[in-house]
Formats: C-alpha cells, structure tokens, sequence
C-alpha cells in the first residue's frame, strides 16, 4: 500500500514527549509511527521474553508489527483497542490503586532486565480485557542508563500515591483526590504536606528495586471507607455471573428477559450502561458481543462492579467510570441502557424530563432502552406521597418525542411485592424533531405457571394507574376503556 501522509492523520498526545515515535489513529485502530534512528532499538525491546511476557500477563498493551507505512518514519507498530478512553477523572478507587500495582509490577519485571519506565503517570494506563489495568505507553520503556529512576518513583508518590492516600482517609475526599489527580497532573508532596501535615517517602536512590517493593507493600494494606449509596443492596455476585442466556429469555423476571432480546434483537457493537450497579446487565451486553462502557455516579457500586468484572472467568470487553451522567458524555454507544436511574435524577436531583431524555439521547447514536418508575422511589406504593404534579408516564414519553422517531412503552407482569417498573424502548434516534414520533404500548404475556403475577398499567386514556390480575380482562376501572395492547414478545 501506498505511505501514509503525517498531514493526514490524527495524532495523538504531544509531539517529542515520546522517545521512539508518535502515535496516532487509523479507520478505528492505534498505531505507533516509530522514528528511524529508533527501528533497531524497538525491534529487539519487542524480541525480548520479558515484553512478550508483560503482553501475555495483560500489563503492557500489546503490540506487533504493521504493515502500515508513514511517510518519515522508519516503521509502523499495530496496538491493541482500548474500546474506550478512560483516564484518572473517571477511576473507582479499586481501579485507581490497582492502576499504581499495574505500573509497579510493570517496573519490577523491566528491572530485571536493566529497563524501566522514564515516566509514571496516570495517562500512561488505561483499561484492557475484564477492566483490567494495562500500560499503553511501549515509548517509555529505556534503559535504566538512560534516565535518573527517581524521577519515576515521585511521580509515582505524586500521581497515585498521595490521592490515594486521601481517599483512604475520608470518604468525602474521593472525588477531591481523583479531581486533584488528574486536572493538576497530580498533587506534589508540598501541596501533600499543606493538605495532610504528612510526607510519603518510598524512593531508595541506591535501590529502585526496594522502593517499589515497599509502595507495592503500602498499597496492598490500603483500604477505604465505605461510601454513601443510593442503592438498598447490590447484587450478589452469583446472580451477577448467572448470565445464561436461554434462562434469562424464559424467566419468570420477564423484566429481565425483555433487556435480552433488545441486546439480541438489535446486537450493539458498543453498549453504555448508565446505571450499572454491580454490573450485571454491563457484563451481559459483553457476553454477546459488545464493548460495554460500565457508569455509575455511586462509587461503592462501580467498586463492586469492578471487582466482580476482575473475577470473571471469561474475557469481557467491559470499562469502568465513575461519573454523573447528566454532565457531558465521556462514552457514546450503538445502545444505551439508563435503567432504574430515572426517578432519582428526577425526584432526587430535580432534573426535568426533558434534560434526562435529552442527555440520555446524546450517549446513544441508535438505541435507549430505559425505565418509567410510576411509584417513583417508592417500590410498592408512591414516595413522596403525593409525587410531583409533572412526575408522570405521559410526560416522561412525551420527553423522549424530539429525540427518537419510535418508542415502546412495555408492561411486564409482576409480583404483587415486586416493584412497578415500565420499560420505554426509543429508537431511530435523530438529531432533530421534525417528523412525527411513532408510540406504540405493548405488555409481556405471563407464563401460564406464574399465576401469582399480577400487571400494573397507566390506562392510556385516562392515565390512572391500575392493577389486573390474572384471568380478568384488562380494562381499565377509572373510565371503563379496554386498552389495546400490543405483545411483546422475549
């Protein structure tokens, strides 16, 4: 193939601050142009068992060669995609920590072989397979003659080890810390010293070996307060990993069963979970295929997620992030999920309809599946009692209108002490709300062995809500009208 011109590719990161070449971003993928006085040193770093080795263990992204060409530069190295671009701002605790190990035991195998890394900070990481930590940067591997390793060892302290040192000590310094960490490029231990009173010291100028043996030691003794969540319990992490797919399709949680067939029926290559507690709808969406993007504002559940996503037994293309998802998208998907998320930003955040159905709308170029809950953040009964004049399905629908050229409100049978949830499927997503927007009202039909179940419905005439238990035709007490539903089949 013909060389690429440099004018005509998007570079990334700074030009110079990388001693072996640039990187940059072709039809989708990473690549690394490499300069030619640096062809023969990168060939034998590749050669070697160590490298190869870090590449296997999942702690240095992997690499090859391409047969890609740049026009000035001496060869092409092919990197792994990172689906998503996770940096420290959006880290979970468990992840910011584990992100330092990854560069430790990084620098510990290098060592053995006279390399280590010219530099240690947070943009070097990212997250591979399963959310693991992996370092991206193969430029700044060198000889240790080639660098002081001390300067790797305080941006270490300074990157990692003093804003994990604050989220350790006070729950309301989490966010603090990862802002800190990130937006001023870490916290300097003068800045350490104003703030706590304190000084880490793990640098051995004689020893480099000792030093990060013993941050290896500190950080694994660490350990955080528990966070305040918005969630009454998380799941376990048995039903989390239960993701068998033909039991999910024929459960009596035909809640559950309808989330699998939007993922089968309309197979997202890139799924943003919104709400994703511990995470099982995220893991689902990876297992048929997806890259899935794993946000929660709740921290304590992102540090769920995070530890059961590292304890699966497979591979899972699943990120972690801890964010608001009213703020602008870090993370865009062919599908979105925004489930039992929507009364909360509603009735505890006081977000209008409108600006959670716009936001939602922009994390997704195709499909939102999300969720109407009638009782608001009551379960069985409404609270606050009495809910807000505008909190209301045809509000919550009419919302949804400008931003999607179809949507499905769908009915699911339940307990009579199971929560009243009514999921809203929109889909042709559009930029502009010109056309009209088809609505159309379907129920999933209850299994002939779950006689116990009842529906709730909003009549979509008189918009009361009513229960229907089975064997009774579905009309509607307040106006007498016999709703027409559409099924919905799972």
């Amino acid at each position: 193939m013909a060389s690429l011109k440099p004018k005509d590719l998007k570079w990334i990161g700074t030009r110079f601050l990388d001693p072996i070449g640039r990187v940059f971003a072709y039809e989708g993928e990473y690549y690394r142009a490499i300069y030619p006085n640096q062809v023969r040193y990168v060939n034998q770093l590749l050669d070697l068992d160590v490298i190869k080795s870090l590449m296997i263990e999942g702690l240095l992204v992997e690499t090859q060669s391409s047969k890609l060409e740049v026009e000035g530069y001496g060869m092409v190295l092919k990197h792994q995609t990172i689906p998503y671009i996770t940096y420290a701002e959006v880290w979970n605790r468990k992840l910011f920590r584990d992100a330092a190990l990854c560069g430790i035991d990084l620098n510990l195998a290098l060592l053995e072989h006279g390399l280590g890394t010219i530099d240690f900070h947070t943009n070097n990481i990212l997250q591979g397979q399963n959310c693991q930590p992996v370092w991206i940067d193969l430029g700044s591997i060198s000889p240790l003659n080639a660098f002081d390793i001390n300067g790797p060892v305080t941006e270490l302290t300074n990157n990692f080890l003093h804003p994990l040192f604050l989220m350790s000590q006070r729950k309301h310094l989490t966010h603090i810390a990862r802002f800190l960490a990130y937006q001023l490029g870490g916290i300097t231990a003068e800045q350490f010293r104003d703030l706590t009173g304190a000084t880490l010291e793990f640098a051995d100028k004689s020893n480099p070996r000792n030093s990060y043996l013993a941050v290896r030691e500190w950080l694994e003794s660490l350990e955080f307060p528990k966070l305040s969540t918005m969630w009454d319990e998380y799941q376990a992490v048995e039903y989390v990993h239960d993701l068998d797919r033909e039991s999910m399709r024929t459960s009596y949680d035909k809640r559950t069963a309808v989330i699998h067939k939007v993922l089968e029926q309309y197979k997202p290559r890139r799924v943003v979970d919104l709400s994703c507690n511990a995470g099982r709808f995220s893991f689902l969406a990876a297992t048929m295929g997806a890259d899935t993007y794993a946000v929660d504002l709740d921290e304590e559940a992102v540090d769920r997620m995070y530890d059961y996503a590292r304890e699966f037994p497979n591979p899972l293309s699943v990120t972690a992030a801890v964010h608001d998802v009213m703020k602008a998208p870090r993370a865009v998907g062919d599908l979105v999920l925004g489930l039992a998320l929507t009364h909360h930003l509603s009735l505890s955040q006081h977000h209008r309809f409108e600006n959670i159905a716009e936001r939602f709308a922009a994390y997704t170029t195709n499909v939102l599946l999300t969720e109407f809950m009638p009782y608001g953040l009551g379960s069985t009964k409404p609270h606050p009692d009495p809910l807000p004049a505008g909190y209301a399905l045809q509000k919550f629908v009419e919302a949804h209108r400008p931003h999607f050229g179809q949507l499905e409100i769908i009915y699911c049978p339940s307990t009579l002490a199971g929560s009243f949830r009514i999921l809203v499927l929109c889909t042709d997503r559009r930029s502009s709300s010109g056309a009209d927007t088809e609505v159309k009202i379907s129920r999933v039909e209850r299994d002939k062995s779950t006689e116990a179940f009842i529906y709730r419905f909003i009549c979509p005439s008189c918009q009361q809500l009513f229960v229907n238990n089975p064997g009774e035709t579905i009309r509607c007490p307040h106006c007498q009208t016999e709703p027409n539903f559409s099924a919905f089949e799972v």
